[in-house]
Order: structure tokens, then sequence, then C-alpha cells
């Protein structure tokens, strides 16, 4: 069997904006700290699953439409 990935979304956090009054779009609206657990599994392999822990920062510039629908509703609302 193949290796499975699920991903998990742990946290979300909204961080405030740096400088409102920037020249950096990413500057002016707040942004997204995501905290994810990633489990990998073969049922087949006695090594798994493996668990790892990562994260991804959000800007207002970036595309999450492949991401959580609990990040997509976060963004809606912050940057719109």
């Amino acid at each position: 069997m193949a290796i499975t990935l699920t991903k998990n979304t742990i946290q979300a956090r909204v961080n405030p904006a740096v400088d409102l009054s920037s020249e950096i779009v990413n500057e002016t609206k707040p942004s997204i700290l995501v905290l994810y657990n990633e489990v990998f599994d073969d049922p087949n392999d006695n090594n798994l699953p493996v668990s790892v822990n990562s994260q991804k920062m959000f800007y207002c510039t970036d595309d999450v439409s492949g991401e959580a629908a609990l990040v997509q509703t976060i963004a809606t609302a912050i940057w719109s």
C-alpha cells in the first residue's frame, strides 16, 4: 500500500497588521498563522505512523482557496 498523509489544522491565529500606513500591502492587513499536524501512515509498515507539526503564514495577497475551510473563512472575514 501507499503512504497516506492526513493533514489536520490544529490552530489558526490572526496577527495584527504591522503598519497601517505602510506602502507594503501585506503590512497593512492582519496575517494568519496556521499550525498543522501531519500524519504519514502505511498500515503495512511497523515504523509508521509518523506525526509532524508544521506551520504556514498567510498574507492578504496569498491564495487560500486550497486551504481548509476554517482558513478560508478567517481570510474572508479579516481581508474583505
